[in-house]
């Protein structure tokens, strides 16, 4: 309920217009991670959701990846945890609330500040492997296409910061759109 709520509230202030994305529990650092909802358009912004009902102790730990991979995070909790979140979230980690007794409004206690990711490794995890060739072709960087995909993803790193950024938005761009698409349409009722 609280993750509906938070996608109607993007959706309402114009945060899913154009070629974004939003990425319901996607998988993140190998498979030993998920993002609650991440949204993709010109920053990687991710929304980590703590219920009534959830414990913040994992929290500090899902923070720390989550602050390594994507430019701007944000703890959407129920009231009950708001004391507790300032306390514990360093001020770049924004923080909204959803009252279960009034679902429908959705609180901005402080605004997630955006810290452009600076983790090449944590970018080019975001990028599939022949995302990542095309990326070292259009680089000048030559490549085995028999080599294992860290051989390739070590390749990466020689390219730019910039660029690899540059294909890891449009990666998961192309990668959700079609699972994004199906959202808007069953969820927010949008064609």
């Amino acid at each position: 309920m609280m993750k509906r709520v938070l996608i109607d509230w993007l959706a309402e202030h114009k945060m899913l217009v154009g070629d974004t994305v939003l990425i319901s529990e996607m998988v993140v650092d190998s498979w030993s991670g998920r993002v609650d909802v991440a949204v993709v358009n010109g920053f990687l912004h991710a929304y980590e959701v703590k219920s009534a009902a959830d414990s913040l102790v994992r929290l500090p730990n899902q923070l720390v990846r989550m602050r390594r991979m994507f430019d701007q995070v944000t703890v959407v909790c129920a009231p009950t945890h708001l004391n507790s979140a300032r306390a514990l979230l360093p001020k770049d980690i924004g923080i909204m609330t959803v009252d279960s007794e009034a679902p429908q409004q959705l609180a901005q206690r402080r605004r997630a500040k955006v810290m452009p990711v600076s983790d090449q490794d944590a970018l080019i995890s975001f990028i599939r492997r022949a995302d990542l060739e095309a990326m070292l072709m259009q680089a000048g960087i030559e490549y085995d296409q028999t080599s294992f995909v860290d051989e390739i993803r070590s390749l990466a790193r020689r390219v730019a910061i910039r660029d690899v950024r540059r294909f890891a938005l449009q990666s998961l761009k192309v990668r959700y759109a079609d699972r994004w698409l199906w959202l808007q349409q069953n969820l927010l009722g949008r064609a």
